[in-house]
């Protein structure tokens, strides 16, 4: 798989800005045909056996303080399949929406020139819901960032009914994908 290809995932392991902690453990699967909305995918897509899961960490988790929201940040390290082989991955967290996946004339979703590598994308405690998955354009670690800058630029950018700051909450069955930063080479047999 090419630098840029998105895994659509369902996550295993719940995580929130106010209760997870750097470095925790983060489990996701992929699976069958699902829809966010945005994006309508079939896991035969990607040629994975039934039962392929993706596992990574937290990157930061900062739980929300009067009207700033929670923020949480995920990276993916390895694709554990089925049969006990692990396949190591640079993996970030992506939006499954148009504005960050498209098709590409494999079939095969991709990252949009608008969601590439540079732009680093996290959860932000706004809205309803799980919150919202937000780029930001810097490397730094959230702990490191004059958060009240980057703040305002994120709520600068949702709607005016979505800006109600809230911790994020990613409940087990949270769909969402992780765009992979260098090529991977996955050669298994297919259960179909």
């Amino acid at each position: 798989m090419a630098e840029g290809t998105v895994i659509p995932v369902i996550l295993d392991t719940p995580v929130s800005s106010n209760n997870s902690q750097r470095g925790d453990v983060v489990r996701a699967h992929v699976s069958g045909d699902f829809n966010t909305g945005d994006v309508t995918w079939r896991g035969a897509d990607f040629d994975f056996p039934n039962g392929t899961r993706v596992e990574g960490r937290v990157v930061s988790a900062i739980p929300r303080t009067g009207d700033k929201p929670g923020l949480i940040e995920l990276d993916f390290n390895r694709i554990l399949l089925p049969d006990g082989k692990t396949v190591p991955i640079d993996g970030s967290l992506i939006s499954l929406n148009n504005g960050n996946v498209v098709r590409n004339g494999n079939g095969m979703l991709v990252a949009t020139q608008a969601a590439k590598k540079d732009n680093r994308m996290v959860y932000a405690g706004y809205g309803a819901g799980a919150g919202l998955i937000v780029g930001l354009l810097t490397k730094r670690p959230l702990e490191n960032l004059a958060i009240g800058g980057i703040l305002g630029y994120i709520a600068g950018s949702i709607e005016q009914s979505q800006r109600r700051a809230n911790d994020v909450s990613l409940a087990s069955g949270t769909t969402f994908g992780v765009r992979l930063e260098q090529p991977v080479a996955v050669n298994v047999p297919i259960n179909r």
